[in-house]
């Protein structure tokens, strides 16, 4: 199995070509700030309009202009989710993508008073074939002075702490923590 995790922070379509070419089973793109930070992307409703764009601008790449998404040698998305500026698609390859199953999807707020949405983590749990795997991406405050550092640890044991999938009554077993995957 090889997996590439992507993290954007200057993407170019050239860039994203270049790293496409390895042909990976999985790719992993996540985003820290898809869209600005401010009080009306925080608190108000979600705006989709920038991870629209950046699907559709990802999948074009990945199976290199192709039209038609059920192509077996593309990728198709197997789980995706937004939580204000953060992002994170998992996409598997078109012929490896019905041997994907139990998909699961945790936001964890650390922002504004510990629960808003950005800053935190997105996780999404899936089991390809027999193996499980769970993609995580954080986005945690910044900063250097005395304390920030511990403030960040203690986001990322509140995260641990906190992140859970749902049990699934369809599956004998899936991990319901981040820690318990393979």
């Amino acid at each position: 199995m090889y997996i590439h995790s992507l993290y954007i922070v200057y993407f170019t379509r050239d860039l994203m070509k270049r790293l496409i070419n390895l042909a990976f089973d999985c790719t992993i793109i996540r985003f820290q700030e898809i869209v600005p930070l401010n009080a009306g992307n925080v608190i108000g409703p979600r705006d989709s309009a920038p991870v629209s764009k950046w699907v559709g601008l990802i999948s074009e790449v990945l199976n290199n202009n192709n039209t038609k998404p059920c192509d077996e040698r593309g990728y198709w998305v197997a789980g995706r989710k937004q939580m204000v500026g953060i992002f994170l698609c998992v996409w598997v390859r078109a012929d490896l993508y019905t041997y994907v199953s139990n998909i699961k999807v945790s936001c964890i707020g650390r922002g504004i008073m510990g629960y808003l949405g950005n800053k935190g983590s997105i996780s999404i749990s899936m089991r390809l074939s027999h193996t499980t795997f769970c993609f995580v991406c954080t986005h945690l405050a910044s900063g250097e002075k005395d304390g920030d550092e511990i403030r960040r640890n203690l986001d990322v044991s509140e995260i641990l702490k906190k992140t859970k999938f749902p049990r699934s009554f369809k599956s004998h077993y899936h991990p319901q923590n981040i820690l318990e995957h393979e």
